[in-house]
């Protein structure tokens, strides 16, 4: 298991590394939730950043493996490692803000700060969407060294 682990971090250190800070951001809103009694649409302020930090890190691991096959463009994985990390932080962290302040982070424009994360959120996805396409647009083009085993 070891193994795999060193593997995954040597494929794309950058997606791994956001992965396992969001880990530990996961155990810091775990800890949280029994701490703070407020909610948020009936559900504890806490656990929405919860389900986030690990479908995001099961998303940032699956790309970090898969990217690694795309061998000669190493120029465009790198692009967009890094900034599917950066907009994957930004997007976290406006999350753990509005979590932090006990509002709801979705469809939420109540206030000019509210309306700001909600866009800066939607902005985030957006973006990382279109480097999503291009990821995929490689695998189509670049026909990626899978193995078959």
């Amino acid at each position: 298991m070891r193994e795999f682990w060193r593997e995954l971090y040597r494929r794309n250190p950058p997606l791994v590394a956001l992965g396992w800070l969001l880990i530990a951001a996961f155990f810091f809103a775990l800890i949280a939730s029994f701490f703070d009694s407020r909610t948020v649409t009936g559900v504890n302020t806490w656990i929405k950043p919860m389900k986030f930090c690990l479908s995001v890190t099961a998303y940032l691991w699956t790309l970090a493996w898969f990217l690694h096959d795309v061998r000669d463009s190493r120029r465009s994985v790198n692009l967009i490692s890094y900034s599917v990390t950066v907009l994957m932080f930004i997007e976290m962290v406006c999350l753990y803000s509005q979590a932090g302040r006990g509002v709801q982070s979705h469809f939420n424009v109540s206030t000019s700060y509210d309306a700001a994360m909600f866009s800066m959120m939607g902005m985030m996805i957006y973006l990382n969407l279109l480097f999503d396409v291009w990821a995929f647009g490689l695998f189509l083009v670049k026909k990626p060294a899978i193995p078959n085993s």
